[in-house]
């Protein structure tokens, strides 16, 4: 049973409350005012503590006649037997023909006597009612125990197999009645797909990420569970969302597979395996999450590994095995050619609004994904030497617009030439333009066109490679703006420099730096042990394959021309 509040509860203004917490396995199911609740709150209507206290007993038997009925709503639901799902319906019908259903309770601030004969009434309906024989002798009659007593009798008697399935009948509803539901269905510690979808959706609430993120993300589990439910429930969603994770099949996770697959945009292209096995793996998130909150409760007979597991490792080993048939596009990124980066930078970089230039800029230096860019705030450029940082640098960090993507490296990147100089510049027109509008000047996103979150850098995203970069690429799409963080890890090749330090500029997790990187999270590298390096790698004319080719190139060139 759940832990009870202290009750009655008195506000400040003199009112008197009830309040009972729901347990967390019944939260999916317990939805009398619409959406799920984790508290049930009750107004005593009363200023007099003792009429509080009376009315408080009152509401403590009503709210565990509720608890015990919902249990088995709960278990009814999880244990997919139709005859046990509509003999709960029935049961339910019964109550609200009784006038005796939880949502027909008297108003707490009833008369006595009125809630005093509800609560008869409820008792009778077990019992049966109390029949005065004589001056000394009575008996109860009618009710559900009555009933079970006449069908077991009639049972012993006959043997008909219809009476015993209509004594396992009233057998049922005098257990749901006497709150003896655990002991049948599926344990109450395993969770419905619902419940999980909802604590996962809390999980994405209480990250702190913009509400723009955290709404994109939330978005985003609605579709992958809805398509889940709908594979579970046969078409019926709500239906799906009332199965148990512990019910789920491998049939139903093929099915599953193949809903995801299905473009939103009615596309008869499906989407490829590996975005397939992104959306996969964010069910199996959902699943686990759901398990490690009940673990230490969870049944000995239910298996605890996800469903989903293990599915996207195959799913990528597709994609691959489709990618070298030219079954689906190769969109592996790489670097630009040092031809493509200078077409790019003297030619369609000016092309660009002022932020855009920016981003693309502080990209090509530092190798940073885009939205780490478009995400910056004013306080994560130090412009200016001083004693405590000598070097001016870029502090890539998470902040309130968003988060580090792919739970980047915390970095302080060293800053100079053109891209020191063109911040600079616009660093202090910004600076005005806030002072003008009174406004917060260091936590003022850097800029604010794509300062927005997953919008802002899905806009400049689409800006930079749809309308510049595309014009670049003749219909190679593994050149984006992805692409300067390949082309700064050649650079250093290129340059003989330390490639850890490159991956550290980037915030790039490579498999083999993680060792350094986690040292690299509590310590950072000052920016006067970067800036060499940097300053050589991009000094660098020449780098990757793209440079082989031309290489060769000048070779055949040469033994054409003896």
């Amino acid at each position: 049973m759940p832990k009870k509040h202290e009750n009655p509860t008195q506000r400040a203004n003199g009112w008197w409350y009830y309040r009972r917490r729901i347990p967390k396995h019944l939260q999916g199911v317990w939805r009398d005012h619409g959406g799920r609740q984790t508290e049930h709150i009750l107004a005593l209507k009363t200023k007099d503590e003792a009429e509080a206290k009376r009315r408080s007993k009152f509401e403590d038997r009503l709210f565990e006649d509720k608890l015990n009925l919902k249990e088995e709503e709960l278990a009814a639901s999880e244990s997919l037997d139709e005859t046990r799902i509509r003999n709960f319906q029935y049961f339910e019908h019964r109550l609200r023909e009784a006038g005796l259903h939880h949502s027909q309770v008297p108003s707490i601030d009833s008369p006595p006597e009125v809630i005093r004969q509800f609560l008869r009434d409820r008792q009778a309906f077990a019992y049966g009612s109390w029949i005065q024989i004589d001056g000394e002798h009575g008996q109860f009659e009618g009710g559900l125990y009555d009933e079970v007593h006449e069908l077991a009798m009639e049972y012993d008697h006959s043997g008909d197999p219809a009476t015993k399935q209509k004594l396992d009948d009233a057998v049922y509803k005098l257990n749901i009645t006497l709150g003896k539901t655990k002991d049948v269905g599926i344990q109450i510690s395993v969770p419905t797909i619902g419940v999980a979808k909802e604590e996962y959706l809390q999980y994405i609430a209480n990250k702190a990420k913009s509400t723009d993120a955290k709404k994109d993300e939330s978005r985003r589990v609605e579709r992958i569970v809805g398509h889940l439910a709908f594979v579970l429930g046969n078409g019926d969603p709500k239906a799906g969302l009332q199965r148990s994770i512990a019910s789920i099949r491998s049939g139903d996770v093929k099915q599953f597979l193949a809903r995801l697959a299905i473009r939103e945009n009615g596309s008869d292209i499906p989407k490829s395996p590996s975005a397939v096995g992104r959306e996969l793996q964010t069910m199996n998130s959902i699943w686990n999450m759901a398990y490690e909150e009940r673990k230490e409760d969870w049944p000995t007979d239910v298996k605890t590994e996800s469903p989903f597991a293990k599915k996207r490792s195959k799913l990528n080993k597709e994609h691959d095995d489709k990618k070298k048939a030219g079954l689906v596009p190769d969109k592996d990124r790489r670097p630009f050619s040092p031809h493509e980066l200078e077409i790019f930078m003297f030619e369609h970089l000016p092309r660009m609004n002022e932020e855009a230039q920016l981003i693309a800029l502080i990209g090509n230096h530092t190798g940073c994904r885009i939205g780490d860019a478009a995400g910056l705030k004013m306080n994560d450029l130090y412009l200016h030497p001083n004693n405590e940082h000598p070097i001016p640098f870029i502090f890539f960090r998470d902040n309130t617009i968003r988060q580090l993507t792919k739970d980047g490296v915390q970095r302080r990147v060293p800053l100079f030439g053109d891209v020191l100089d063109r911040l600079i510049e616009y660093h202090d027109k910004r600076i005005s333009a806030l002072r003008a509008d009174d406004s917060d000047i260091l936590n003022a996103a850097l800029f604010p066109r794509y300062g927005r979150g997953q919008k802002g850098s899905d806009a400049v995203s689409n800006l930079i490679n749809q309308k510049h970069i595309h014009h670049l690429r003749d219909g190679d799409l593994k050149l984006t703006f992805h692409s300067f963080r390949h082309t700064l890890q050649h650079k250093y090749l290129a340059a003989g420099q330390n490639t850890q330090f490159a991956g550290y500029i980037s915030g790039w997790k490579l498999t083999g730096l993680v060792g350094k990187q986690s040292e690299y999270v509590k310590h950072g590298i000052p920016p006067e042990a970067l800036i060499d390096g940097l300053k050589k790698a991009h000094a660098a004319k020449s780098w990757g394959d793209a440079d082989m080719d031309a290489a060769l190139q000048s070779r055949i060139d040469q033994m054409q021309g003896q």
